[in-house]
């Protein structure tokens, strides 16, 4: 991925992740994200409301170094951004589901158990 495409901004109905300000906009309301979590909240953003397994989020944002590092579980840490971005979109009408693996396309499950999406609803 680009680096310019990692930083623009990404809507998806009245949702935009804006990864440079580290915040997303829902409708008029502004909810500041950390660095990793707007990262997160993008890809799932530039899914449009598709599947996104965990697989495809870490390589999505996991850089080398990290991957090399046995240490670090780029899935634990999803889990947590996930729970983390959950409760910042708390009283908004966007929200992230948890997709099990068999909802996920065959040739986009890779190693993950499970994945993501975000849903937009109606302000």
């Amino acid at each position: 991925m680009s680096e310019n495409k990692e930083l623009a901004d990404v809507t998806f109905g009245a949702v935009t992740v804006r990864p440079m300000s580290n915040d997303v906009v829902i409708g008029k309301k502004v909810v500041k994200l950390t660095p990793r979590q707007s990262e997160v909240l993008a890809v799932l953003a530039r899914a449009q409301g598709k599947p996104v397994s965990k697989n495809i989020i870490g390589r999505a944002i996991w850089n080398e170094a990290n991957r090399r590092d046995k240490s670090a579980s780029p899935d634990r840490n999803i889990l947590i951004w996930i729970c983390y971005i959950r409760k910042a979109l708390r009283g908004t009408f966007a929200s992230i589901e948890t997709i099990h693996q068999w909802d996920i396309p065959v040739h986009a499950r890779g190693m993950a158990p499970c994945g993501y999406r975000l849903v937009v609803g109606h302000d």
